[in-house]
């Protein structure tokens, strides 16, 4: 039963330390990608609200604040999939 042990012990360790990496690469992509996704919407929406009241009021009547947040949200979302498969390919 002491070898049944010692396998377990010898089995786990590397498991954990898979995970732990896994983890810890995953929460420092996130934050990479969280932090440059929010200075982008930042840019955008600063240079947006810096119009003039008429051209702004038109392009609002047109959904351009719509379009800008499914053209950012398409970005994000590219990015972290493209996130996704580089780590996919680095881990294997």
């Amino acid at each position: 039963m002491a070898n049944f042990g010692v396998f377990l012990v010898a089995l786990a360790g590397p498991i954990a330390r898979r995970v732990l990496l896994s983890l810890g690469l995953g929460v420092v992509s996130y934050a990479g990608l969280a932090l440059i996704a929010e200075q982008v919407k930042t840019a955008v929406v600063d240079n947006y609200g810096a119009l003039s009241g008429n051209v702004l009021d038109l392009l609002n009547l047109l959904g351009a604040g719509q379009a800008i947040g499914i053209v950012l949200g398409a970005i994000i979302a590219r990015a972290a999939f493209a996130a996704i498969a580089r780590i996919g390919v680095m881990s294997s």
